[in-house]
Order: structure tokens, then C-alpha cells, then sequence
């Protein structure tokens, strides 16, 4: 499911529970004039390669936010799709996400977390 501006060239991916602090992250990001979209990851498997394949094809930059310090997430969509020009977003202290999480690696140029 991809929520957001078809034709922005920032990305997230995620599957679950950063689905909230997403949808308010790219509410807030919109104010400020950034175009995001949110590809809505809703079965890690099977894994849905070519559409995952054609949302990152469709971006300069596409963030993984993911409740893990290893980047499982971003290791399976790298597997399955070969891409390898994402960034994370990651959160593995036991707390949920907020905005602020994703929105301040966006506004400070995409730096991995």
C-alpha cells in the first residue's frame, strides 16, 4: 500500500507499528515543503520484490524505519530486490517511534542511523 505524493522522490518503507509516527512525519515533512510517499509493507513474506523494486526506482532516496539494530528489514528488501541504496531509520531501545524520529534524519540530509 503506498500512501503519499506519487511523484515525491523521498521514501519510506515499513512494515508495522512505525506506521503512525510515519503518516504524522510525512504530514509535517509536507508543511515544510519535502514530498515524501510510504510504501506500507502489509507480509514480509512472500516479499513483493518488483513492487518494492519499482517504489525505490521511483526515488532518490528511500529510508527502512525498522524496531531493530541489525537492519533486518533493510537486509531482506536488499536480498530479494538487489538494491542497495537505502538508508535506515532504525529504533531498538524499546520505545515507539515519534515523528521527530523520522522527520530529523530527512531535514539533516538523509544521515544513516
Amino acid at each position: 500500500k503506498i500512501i503519499g505524493e506519487p511523484s515525491a522522490k523521498t521514501g519510506f518503507i515499513a512494515y508495522g507499528s512505525p506506521y503512525g509516527a510515519i503518516l504524522e512525519a510525512t504530514e509535517y515533512l509536507s508543511q515544510k515543503g519535502v514530498k515524501t510517499k510510504f510504501l506500507q509493507l502489509r507480509t514480509l513474506w512472500p516479499l513483493h520484490g518488483t513492487e518494492i523494486s519499482k517504489f525505490i526506482d521511483s526515488c532518490d532516496t528511500v529510508y527502512v524505519v525498522e524496531h531493530n539494530i541489525s537492519g533486518q528489514l533493510s537486509s531482506l528488501i536488499k536480498l530479494e530486490c538487489a538494491k542497495h541504496n537505502l538508508k535506515g531509520i532504525r529504533k531498538f531501545d524499546g520505545t515507539p517511534f515519534r515523528p521527530y524520529d523520522i522527520v530529523s534524519p530527512v531535514l539533516s540530509g538523509g544521515k544513516n542511523r
